[in-house]
C-alpha cells in the first residue's frame, strides 16, 4: 500500500497535464521513496520506466533498448538494440499513446552518465531541437546527491536550464510517516518517528 507523497504526487500530475514538452529531475538520499513515488504516479499513464544499472554503457544501451522496444514502436520490427543513445532517446517520440503524454522515466540516472558522460549532451541537443515542442514527459531521477546536485544541475552540465522541473525529495513528515502504525498509540506514533524518522524503508 502507498502512503503519503501527495505533495509529489501533486507535483507530477501538474507536469503532466501541462501542455509541452516537460524535463524533470528528481532526486534525494536513497530510501527516501523516489522510485515507489514514481512507480505510484505511473499508474494508469501509458510509460516506460527504466531502472539504470551500475554497468558497461553498451550493456546499458542494451537494456534501455530492450525496454522501449517492448512497446509497439516501429523500431521493434527491424532492430533489437539502438545503434546509439540519441537514436535510442528519440524513440520516445514513437511511443503508441496517442494523445496522451508519451511518459519516460530513467531511474538512478547517475548510473547511465558515469557509464557514457556524453549522455547529458545527446539529451540536451536532442530537448533543444525536438523534444521540448513535442507531448512528452521525461523524469530523471537520481540518488547520488552530489553527481545530481553539483553536476547535473550545475551551470557547467549541458542540461543546466532545460529542467521545467526539480525537485528533491525530503523525508516523511511526522503525519505521512505515522500512517505506517495506524494501530499504534499517539505516544508510540511519536517514539516511532523519533527513533526511525521519516523513511519510508525503515518504516514498513
Amino acid at each position: 500500500m502507498f502512503i503519503g507523497r501527495q505533495n509529489e504526487l501533486n507535483f507530477f500530475n501538474n507536469k503532466y497535464n501541462e501542455n509541452g514538452g516537460q524535463l524533470i529531475v528528481l532526486y534525494g538520499r536513497r530510501r527516501v521513496g523516489k522510485t515507489e513515488t514514481l512507480r505510484e504516479f505511473c499508474k494508469g499513464k501509458p510509460h516506460v520506466f527504466f531502472s539504470c544499472t551500475e554497468t558497461t554503457d553498451a550493456v546499458q544501451l542494451r537494456n534501455f533498448s530492450n525496454c522501449m522496444l517492448r512497446e509497439e514502436i516501429p523500431a521493434k520490427n527491424y532492430i533489437s538494440t539502438f545503434h546509439d543513445w540519441e537514436t535510442a532517446f528519440r524513440s520516445i517520440l514513437e511511443l503508441p499513446y496517442g494523445e496522451e503524454k508519451k511518459l519516460l522515466i530513467i531511474d538512478e540516472f547517475p548510473y547511465m552518465c558515469h557509464g557514457n558522460k556524453s549522455i547529458p549532451s545527446i539529451l540536451q541537443n536532442l530537448w533543444d531541437m525536438e523534444l521540448r515542442d513535442k507531448n512528452v514527459m521525461l523524469v530523471l531521477c537520481g540518488s547520488a546527491m552530489s553527481f545530481m546536485e553539483k553536476e547535473l544541475l550545475a551551470e557547467k552540465n549541458p542540461l543546466y536550464g532545460r529542467a521545467t522541473g526539480i525537485y528533491k525529495m525530503q523525508e516523511m513528515g511526522f503525519y505521512d510517516a505515522a500512517k505506517f502504525f495506524p494501530n499504534y498509540s499517539a505516544k508510540d506514533k511519536l517514539l516511532s518517528y523519533a527513533i526511525l524518522g521519516g523513511i519510508p524503508h525503515y518504516l514498513c
